[in-house]
């Protein structure tokens, strides 16, 4: 694939731009939406009309929550700037509450599902100079290579195309006043009928006949459903004086219904969830039906018909109204963006949770693995740590002496690489950039002998790097975590190919660089087929991510600010200044945070406190209902001089998993507390060595 263009001719570049954009169209049921852009080999390169915005591709291939938002509103719907800066805003209502938007238009011809900044101001500006495109006019714009906004239909139908489910809009089409004459008939109505999309509006424009317009959506098999209302809102107005199919009381049973719409029933339909506009930016019902009428008379005067019609409506609805309509308007689609993208969030769990990952693709293996039993499997992050420490002590916006190094780091790879060199059969699970640091990492690999074949190799990111700064005694100071790439590579497709070593495996360890979303799906599926999994938080900001799974995990090994922060996740008061200083440490307390985690549902913390040592706080793992904790406090070893605490922490948790694996039950709470002995011992090695694993592991 070549992505550069061959100097031709700008008329050429045109026909030939139109002619693929033709076929493209023609050919959508081949296209391949895994790709953020296609390309066609024509001689010189030539790009198929299909963009997936980075962002939106990332989320697709983690089936992360995305909402898709139609472009028309932003070209038709409102004046210049309001309709950019709205179009904004509701993209970040929608980050806001958890989703990743994806407004869809048609940009010279290529259909672009995502827009960066500049494409939603270029879009904003042009305004009614681009084409309006329901479905029937995709086939124009991308063969005649336009630009277009997208209405209701064209939007679902592409959103769906892209495996995008949730869909915000304003209010649907529907069937006009004196439809039964004109037939002047939405294609937005059809199109739910025939495209298994959740679309979420302010029910239908007030301007429509909505009595008919929801016999329509009945006859095309869309069930409407009232969010918190029987009254199926009209726009402006929160009661058309109709009622809908059915009342939804909360964001998770409208989950449940579009997972059994989609996924359990496969009714290739959408559904309608309409949302009433919020009180105190409804309109008045009776000046709202005045200023309609007014708008209609004036637009069967001046010969406004079809797609013209609703823009027109709504910009004389904004002038009669001296505003009032497009404060409304604004509102509505925020509070539709909101409420969708709630929905996705729940959507997304379902989807993970129900997950099926049992259909093996053994092709994607490396042919020299044949030995599918491993003791451990660990999956997380491989990076490269550079660490500074000074000579003297550091001082604000100056550098000062010390040294720097660069060696191999991630919470998960140092996992792996002591219970590789504690003689444990593992198998690492991650990803590097194709790069310089990444080949770093692979030759590091290759010298100690690790298993390297379920690393994923990618062109697209950079291999992951932890930087710290270290103070004078060895302690960290600051540190930055770039470590984007795991969450954007690790997916549960990538997994699927592993499924096997994971059922055969004693213990699965993850660590919290991975996104939220496949941790919640891995526990989940460890949890069905009785697998226990260690969860190592990583970070203070990251350690969150094991809040949905709590019930799932049966060991954790925080440190204190790690529990601080999920304890107080979980509405618990905590009192810092209870925990202790840099000198004293109030064990009791900590027993205390420690019994939140274990009466969520959590077998054993393990709560790593530095100098202080290792505090464990266990329950009988065989009955779940057994509220009776144990609770041990082990000192730390002492050490006569700390080169680096970088990965003694992990070296901790590997020399206690690698004694757990060889016991008969080796969850039972004597064992795990013999084998933190082994850990603390694990960590002395590795708190004297520059590097994040001591190889003097290999001695123990």
């Amino acid at each position: 694939i070549n992505k550069m263009f061959n100097p031709i001719k700008q008329s050429e570049q045109l026909q030939q731009n139109r002619l693929i954009n033709l076929l493209s169209h023609l050919q959508t049921n081949n296209l391949n939406f895994n790709d953020n852009i296609e390309f066609i080999n024509c001689n010189s390169s030539i790009t198929i009309p299909l963009f997936i915005e980075q962002e939106v591709q990332i989320a697709l291939n983690n089936k992360q929550p995305i909402v898709a938002l139609e472009s028309t509103i932003i070209s038709h719907g409102m004046p210049w700037p309001q309709n950019y800066e709205t179009a904004k805003e509701v993209e970040q209502v929608v980050r806001k509450n958890g989703a990743i938007p994806a407004t869809i238009a048609i940009l010279d011809g290529q259909i672009c599902i995502g827009l960066n900044d500049s494409q939603l101001q270029k879009l904003a500006k042009e305004g009614r100079n681009v084409m309006k495109a329901s479905r029937r006019d995709l086939a124009v714009a991308v063969g005649l290579g336009k630009s277009a906004a997208t209405t209701v239909s064209a939007t679902s139908l592409l959103a769906h195309k892209a495996g995008i489910k949730i869909f915000a809009t304003g209010g649907i089409g529907g069937v006009h006043r004196e439809g039964e004459i004109t037939l002047d008939i939405s294609a937005d109505l059809t199109e739910l009928g025939r495209t298994p999309i959740c679309v979420v509006s302010a029910g239908a424009k007030s301007l429509l006949d909505i009595g008919r317009t929801l016999e329509y959506l009945e006859t095309q098999g869309v069930a409407v459903l009232g969010f918190k209302t029987n009254d199926f809102p009209a726009f402006y107005v929160p009661s058309s004086g109709f009622q809908v199919s059915q009342k939804v009381e909360s964001i998770s049973d409208c989950a449940s219904i579009l997972y059994a719409n989609f996924e359990q029933l496969n009714l290739q339909s959408g559904i309608l969830i309409a949302v009433p506009i919020e009180s105190q930016y409804a309109a008045e019902a009776q000046k709202i039906e005045d200023a309609i009428q007014l708008a209609l008379n004036e637009a069967k005067q001046k010969n406004v018909i079809g797609k013209d019609v609703t823009p027109f409506i709504l910009e004389r609805l904004n002038t009669i109204t001296g505003g009032e309509s497009l404060t409304s308007n604004i509102a509505l689609i925020k509070n539709n963006a909101k409420t969708a993208a709630q929905i996705a969030c729940e959507l997304s769990k379902k989807y993970h949770s129900n997950q099926k990952i049992t259909t093996i693709n053994h092709n994607n293996l490396n042919e020299n693995n044949n030995n599918n039993s491993y003791s451990v499997v660990i999956i997380g992050g491989a990076a490269v740590d550079i660490v500074g420490k000074p000579n003297n002590n550091l001082q604000n916006a100056t550098s000062v002496p010390g040294t720097v190094i660069h060696t191999t780091g991630g919470v998960a790879r140092n996992i792996a690489e002591s219970l590789h060199r504690l003689n444990n059969s593992i198998f690492f699970i991650s990803a590097i950039g194709k790069d310089a640091s990444g080949d770093f990492l692979l030759n590091e690999f290759k010298q100690i002998g690790m298993n390297i074949q379920g690393l994923y190799q990618s062109t697209n990111h950079s291999t992951a790097q932890f930087l710290s700064i270290l103070d004078q005694s060895s302690e960290l100071t600051y540190a930055i975590a770039a470590m984007d790439i795991f969450e954007q590579t690790i997916t549960l497709t990538y997994l699927n190919n592993f499924l096997h070593i994971i059922n055969n495996c004693k213990i699965v360890v993850i660590d919290a660089n991975i996104h939220e979303n496949i941790i919640h799906a891995l526990a989940s599926y460890c949890k069905k087929i009785n697998k226990p999994i260690w969860f190592e938080p990583t970070s203070v900001p990251k350690s969150r991510k094991c809040l949905t799974v709590l019930d799932k995990i049966t060991f954790i090994s925080p440190s204190k600010d790690e529990l601080i922060e999920l304890v107080k996740a979980l509405n618990f008061p905590v009192h810092p200044e209870r925990i202790g200083d840099k000198n004293n440490i109030n064990i009791e307390y900590l027993k205390c945070l420690i019994a939140q985690l274990l009466t969520r549902g959590i077998i054993h913390v393990i709560l790593k406190l530095g100098k202080f040592g290792v505090l464990v706080g266990s329950r009988n793992y065989h009955n779940n209902n057994n509220l009776d904790f144990n609770f041990k406090h082990f000192h730390a070893l002492p050490v006569e001089k700390i080169t680096s605490v970088n990965g003694a922490g992990d070296s901790l948790v590997a020399g206690c998993i690698s004694h757990l694996i060889k016991n008969d039950d080796p969850f039972a709470m004597n064992n795990l507390f013999s084998s933190i002995e082994i850990g603390l011992r694990c960590a002395q090695l590795t708190l004297q060595s520059p590097y994040s694993v001591s190889p003097l592991l290999q001695q123990i």
